[in-house]
């Protein structure tokens, strides 16, 4: 007898029924994964596909968090940076202060302090935005917009965006339930991108509108087009088309596995002359 699927007249195959004593309600949590031609899976097969499903769904959540970790030491070391120039300028003009006599002098100094105090609290207020959404762990109402200025402001630590115009077009929208850590995660991922496939030179230009039962996010950059075979690769892992060492290529493929935890979908276009965007549709919320 032939362990194969059997094939009908019209030589198509007919799903082989693996038939063993087991597990009703195993095989009920499998249903939607079990293996092509498989009709029904229970005792010992359904339990070695459930620790294939189990494996897997592990690795992905390492990988996730791997690229975070990038993502927060990138940002860390970027944020030291940007600290110390303020704080080196308030060192400096409090050391000028203290031997200047002249009182509009020491005004002109305090006031470089001051806006040097600004400078640190703004970017204090960036992290703790950021941080209170990544350790968010459930998910809330979010407004997208807020989210992707944030990611803009986050972005900024992580690569150059001195000489990057960011215009933002933003349509009325609803909120969505959703994780905010996971989505900035997302946004700050294509915003660097785009600005270094842009060489920190170009336009950013992003978007929401809503069509039909979707919310659609897009994020459009000027920089060179992807050809369709790495578009075909993009969200594998560890793919990249960045120099040696410059990236994990986990990025994209930690973005899709975020936007598929939300129950959406993400697409790209890319075409000679034109840029590239990345378009990102969630299933509107049930919730008024």
């Amino acid at each position: 007898m032939n362990g194969g699927g059997a094939s009908n007249t019209s030589g198509a195959e007919t799903p082989a029924a693996v038939d063993v004593t087991g597990d009703p309600a195993m095989t009920a949590l499998i249903a939607d994964r079990k293996p092509p031609g498989v009709e029904s899976l229970s005792g010992n097969a359904a339990r070695l596909v459930w620790s294939l499903i189990q494996d897997e769904q592990e690795l992905r959540e390492h990988l996730v968090h791997t690229e975070k970790l990038a993502t927060l030491g990138t940002l860390a070391a970027s944020v030291a940076h940007e600290v110390n120039n303020p704080l080196h300028w308030i060192l400096g003009f409090a050391q000028l202060i203290q031997e200047e006599k002249k009182p509009a002098v020491i005004k002109e100094y305090a006031q470089e302090i001051v806006e040097s105090v600004e400078h640190l609290a703004e970017i204090a207020k960036s992290l703790t935005m950021y941080s209170q959404a990544s350790y968010q762990g459930e998910p809330v109402r979010v407004h997208i917009p807020d989210l992707l200025d944030n990611a803009v402001k986050m972005a900024k630590f992580a690569t150059v965006l001195d000489e990057v115009e960011v215009v933002t077009e933003y349509a009325p929208i609803p909120e969505i339930q959703a994780d905010p850590g996971d989505l900035i995660q997302v946004f700050v991922t294509l915003l660097v991108n785009g600005a270094q496939a842009m060489k920190g030179r170009g336009r950013l230009t992003l978007a929401t509108l809503v069509k039909g039962d979707a919310i659609t996010v897009s994020i459009h950059d000027t920089g060179p087009w992807i050809p369709s075979e790495h578009r075909e690769k993009l969200f594998a892992p560890v793919f990249t088309t960045k120099p040696g060492g410059t990236g994990t290529g986990l990025g994209l493929y930690v973005v899709r596995t975020l936007i598929q935890k939300h129950g959406g979908r993400i697409l790209v276009e890319s075409e000679e002359g034109q840029g590239t965007t990345f378009s990102i549709q969630f299933p509107k919320s049930d919730r008024p």
